[in-house]
């Protein structure tokens, strides 16, 4: 009789084995569908227009490459 419940331990093992190995390969042969990328966030920042170049060379270029370097960070559109 002893013989029988070992037997029977080893089976119900054995089974609970090959029902987790074939999960495992369902999924690795089914994956989920990939979720579709969510729309990017509104950017939050709200800059002002660079002030109009007027040609000189002077800290006004200066200032306005540093305003169109900064408008471009923001918007990368």
């Amino acid at each position: 009789m002893r013989m029988v419940t070992e037997e029977r331990t080893q089976r119900l093992a054995t089974e609970e084995t090959l029902r987790q190995t074939q999960a495992r390969l369902d999924a690795q042969q089914h994956p989920a569908p990939a979720q579709p990328n969510p729309a990017p966030a509104p950017n939050p920042i709200r800059l002002a227009k660079p002030q109009p170049f007027d040609g000189t060379r002077s800290t006004a270029a200066e200032a306005f490459v540093a305003q169109i370097a900064l408008h471009v960070i923001t918007y990368p559109e």
